[in-house]
């Protein structure tokens, strides 16, 4: 219950079983996605993101651009389905860029030494893809 409170994941079950609001465009020949409410990632909601990877894997844009801003918190789950997404586009030189994650998802991501599969930012304008 500390690390929950540490992390700031108090509220880890709310909105559990309820689907993701995503907005996928165009931005810089890249995918930006954003999450476009307060959610979080998890087993029960992942496979709408991966959904959209499949969907989106067959056409020539490739790198992603993960707009994590409203995302309250991410398990193993939601980073096993942006593990796999890295693994299918790395190999072809893009890459996934996580684009404002709260503290407590951005302390997931190195905590579980998975930053190195992503490049984390703050800023749109200065992503260079």
């Amino acid at each position: 219950l500390s690390l929950e409170r540490s992390l700031g994941m108090s509220d880890i079950g709310e909105g559990m079983n309820e689907s993701l609001a995503l907005d996928c465009s165009v931005y810089k020949q890249s995918y930006l996605l954003k999450i476009t409410k307060p959610s979080n990632i998890d087993l029960y909601n992942c496979r709408d993101i991966s959904t959209l990877f499949d969907e989106k894997n067959s056409e020539k844009i490739t790198n992603w651009i993960l707009d994590l801003s409203l995302v309250k918190y991410i398990d193993s789950s939601g980073i096993g389905i942006l593990i796999r997404q890295a693994g299918i586009i790395q190999p072809k030189g893009y890459k996934i860029y996580i684009l404002n994650p709260k503290p407590s998802t951005s302390h997931i991501f190195s905590m579980t030494g998975f930053s190195k599969w992503f490049s984390i930012e703050t800023n749109l304008d200065e992503i260079k893809v």
